[in-house]
């Protein structure tokens, strides 16, 4: 965790309060923090917790054609870019790409086999996958030793912001940056 004086100094440095975008939360329900979210710890990750279904009768996919039902969720994008596509069910369930993720999924969310059905039935539609967070929340805080668990704290959400704004300036150099050696026609 980051030290007090670590966090007033990086607190002193914002006068904004910023909403973070994302929660941090852990594959296996254990309490994580601010600096877990900026390391790489092990089954630690960020997100929305907004996660569709949707199922798509469609030949174009090419090799993924048999695979109709995508699943939109960006803890799958933290293991792969492409999109999230199975077969079934069971397909999701078994998915060895997945393994560490689906088993969190079929936790704290209301991905089930009828949910599929509803999808199935429903095609093009983009149904969403609800994720409870009081289970969540009520499982990581038992596991949490020392006070009642926060996702975020403010100096935390400062340093995120701050973290943004970096990456925003050097995106900007990047794009504004000339390159030598080319010629303007």
């Amino acid at each position: 965790m980051v030290g007090d004086e670590a966090k007033k100094i990086i607190a002193s440095m914002s006068k904004n309060a910023v909403v973070s975008r994302v929660i941090p939360i852990s594959m296996y329900a254990n309490p994580i923090h601010e600096i877990d979210v900026f390391v790489r710890t092990p089954g630690a990750y960020r997100s929305n917790l907004l996660f569709s279904i949707r199922y798509t009768p469609c030949k174009i996919f090419g090799p993924k054609k048999d695979k109709q039902f995508l699943i939109k969720a960006d803890l799958l994008d933290r293991i792969e870019k492409k999109g999230h596509r199975f077969i079934d069910f069971d397909d999701f369930c078994n998915s060895e790409k997945y393994k560490e993720v689906i088993p969190f999924l079929l936790k704290y969310t209301n991905i089930n086999q009828e949910l599929f059905d509803l999808a199935q039935s429903n095609p093009c539609l983009d149904f969403p996958i609800a994720f409870d967070i009081l289970k969540y929340f009520k499982d990581v805080s038992s596991k949490e030793k020392n006070s009642q668990y926060k996702f975020l704290t403010l100096e935390g959400a400062e340093m995120l912001k701050l973290i943004e704004q970096d990456k925003s300036i050097c995106r900007k150099k990047s794009k504004d940056h000339e390159l030598k050696g080319v010629i303007n026609k």
